[in-house]
């Protein structure tokens, strides 16, 4: 999910301008939310995302030719993860730009501050409110003191058994995003594209060693290892790439060769740890596909998408279990529509905090 609010440059040579990065970030939004309550229900395939399980693969493509009720469903909950992959490559792209084109190295302490400030700005009211609702009408002590503090000072995906301690779930991103900003800073910034291809293989490596559906591996994504590569994929389409004169015909093609592709790569435990960039071309090729009129819905989506990631667990927690015995599409629907409700309230409630000035001190 995009954290960071970059300064995009007005270049048209980029790959993707400004406009173009706002509807990739609501595509990458609506497929988180879309998954994040389909995958929730008895009815969806579980997705490949922290472990790699081939029967989910083969289980939703069963699904999908057999002609059942729930195909939306299985697509969102299957896919809608991926979501996550394009954020991060708009974090890649976005860090790029906004620092890569000045001429002097911001320092690491004003670095490290304005985004943990931000990523805390923007978690801390949804959580404290998320976690008082979810134990007061759902379930009591849903969350312990000292899983509060470690998730507020997003230290938690750090914990030998995060997985299990971090509630409501999508809320993982967010010590994650910290982790990238830290690993853009220290390998990728002002450096040789070389400590790029060095990091991804390293993180690659520690990966592909491991149990394909084991604890370590699950615990291992939950922290920086599985964002390297689109981070990176991110941060090379800034700096080298130029923007590409294609009729949408050929962008419609390799859209659907992305997904294929994407589809394809969980099939095999190795190549599913490289479906990030089959995935990142799918999601590149539908923001090209949807110009114009059509792009604006996405952009204005994308412009309340760190709220709406940051408040829609709750609105799961309010909504997901009426939809467990029927109605599904329409639950579905209502969610959607409750879940931008409650982000654009949270936008406002954002422009009030200024948590920014406990920092003020490495502006100077």
């Amino acid at each position: 999910m995009q954290f960071i609010y970059p300064c995009f440059m007005s270049q048209k040579s980029q790959i993707l301008n400004s406009d173009e990065c706002q509807a990739l970030k609501g595509l990458a939004i609506l497929g988180i939310v879309m998954h994040n309550f389909c995958h929730y229900l008895p009815q969806a395939t579980l997705e490949n995302e922290f472990e790699f399980d081939l029967s989910r693969t083969q289980y939703f493509a069963g699904a999908m030719t057999d002609g059942v009720d729930h195909w939306l469903l299985n697509l969102f909950s299957f896919f809608g993860h991926y979501g996550v992959v394009a954020f991060i490559f708009c974090t890649g792209y976005g860090l790029a730009i906004k620092y890569e084109s000045k001429p002097e190295r911001v320092a690491l302490p004003h670095f490290a501050a304005s985004h943990y400030a931000k990523l805390v700005k923007l978690l801390l009211p949804a959580f404290v409110l998320t976690i008082a609702v979810i134990s007061l009408f759902i379930h009591s002590a849903y969350v312990s003191l000292a899983n509060f503090c470690w998730q507020s000072l997003l230290l938690i995906n750090f914990l030998p058994d995060a997985p299990q301690l971090i509630k409501p779930g999508p809320y993982w991103y967010f010590g994650f995003a910290m982790q990238l900003y830290l690993l853009y800073y220290l390998a990728i910034y002002r450096r040789h594209w070389a400590w790029m291809v060095a990091m991804v293989l390293g993180c690659w490596l520690v990966q592909s060693v491991q149990q394909a559906d084991g604890a370590t591996l699950t615990w291992l994504r939950y922290n920086f290892v599985s964002g390297a590569l689109p981070l990176s994929l991110g941060v090379c389409a800034a700096r080298y790439g130029r923007d590409i004169d294609m009729s949408r015909w050929w962008w419609a093609v390799l859209t659907i060769g992305c997904a294929v592709g994407a589809w394809l790569g969980n099939y095999w435990f190795q190549a599913w740890l490289w479906a990030h960039v089959p995935v990142i071309g799918a999601f590149v090729g539908m923001t090209k596909l949807l110009r114009g009129a059509a792009s604006r819905p996405l952009m204005w989506m994308g412009g309340i998408s760190a709220a709406l990631f940051a408040i829609h667990p709750l609105v799961r927690a309010l909504i997901v279990y009426r939809a467990f015995n029927g109605h599904q599409y329409a639950w579905l629907l209502v969610y959607l529509l409750c879940s931008v409700a409650a982000a654009l309230c949270y936008k406002q409630l954002l422009r009030l905090i200024t948590l920014k000035r406990w920092f003020n001190g490495f502006n100077r």
